[in-house]
């Protein structure tokens, strides 16, 4: 019984995936990421969402986008693009 339950779990976390990955948001990874907060593609979905994220900054080239992305990603994949970005905007 308790492996049923596990493979249940298991498949509504797949399914949920694949409907992110479908829907391709970050609204949509948030919710998945809050629904499955152990799940092992979590970190994966993280980085779509910084991507998402520092997508967005990019074509709106604002400094409210940049300083936003800085604050929220003191260590992310494109900080060196976004302080760089941000000297730009600001000079």
């Amino acid at each position: 019984m308790t492996l049923a339950l596990v493979i249940t779990g298991c498949s509504k976390a797949d399914t949920s995936y694949e409907e992110a990955r479908s829907a391709d948001t970050i609204e949509v990874y948030q919710a998945f990421i809050k629904t499955y907060p152990n799940d092992a593609r979590v970190p994966e979905i993280r980085l779509k969402i910084e991507d998402k994220i520092w997508a967005t900054v990019l074509t709106k080239r604002s400094l409210d986008g940049v300083v936003m992305y800085l604050s929220n990603y003191t260590n992310g994949t494109f900080l060196n693009e976004a302080k760089q970005l941000r000297e730009q905007i600001v000079s």
